[in-house]
């Protein structure tokens, strides 16, 4: 079989056109991009959310039901808790999906936002058993302040 000169130029266009389409897998698609725009809007939605009812709990300690109090920051430290752990399984994933710097950068938000999670799992067993002690060295810790950090250096790594 003999190739002419536009046939060549053919397959040869048409091989571009297919790695452009599958794209690298050291960076995220602009499909993949938006998607996880799109999901950090919904975390931060949830978040405010979760503000003002914290807002809401303070406003019940004038009662001076303390119970009432501890519980219902509890369940604000639940959902905190959770609402991290959906976006560090998201992250996860999307490391899975990439290779190279991208996907260790990934790795890394996603295991800082996992250790959030615990993080306020555990402060809310800590607020409804009364131990401010333990509480207050969770919340000291201060994973969150490394959570911008790692998603910087994953944005560079990834777009």
């Amino acid at each position: 079989m003999r190739l002419t000169v536009p046939a060549l130029a053919l397959a040869a266009a048409a091989s571009v056109a297919l790695l452009g389409a599958c794209g690298s897998k050291e960076k995220l698609s602009s499909g993949q991009a938006d998607q996880f725009n799109a999901r950090a809007s919904q975390f931060s939605a949830s978040m405010t959310k979760l503000n003002t009812r914290a807002t809401a709990c303070s406003k019940k300690a004038a009662s001076g039901d303390v119970d009432a109090v501890a519980n219902c920051f509890a369940r604000i430290f639940d959902d905190i808790s959770e609402n991290f752990g959906e976006i560090s399984n998201y992250v996860a994933g999307l490391s899975r999906d990439v290779e190279g710097e991208c996907s260790k950068r990934l790795a890394r938000v996603s295991r800082t936002l996992g250790q959030v999670s615990d993080q306020f799992g555990t402060a809310a067993g800590d607020f409804r058993a009364g131990d401010l002690e333990n509480l207050q060295q969770k919340l000291g810790d201060r994973r969150l302040d490394e959570i911008g950090p790692a998603l910087r250096a994953a944005e560079k790594a990834c777009t």
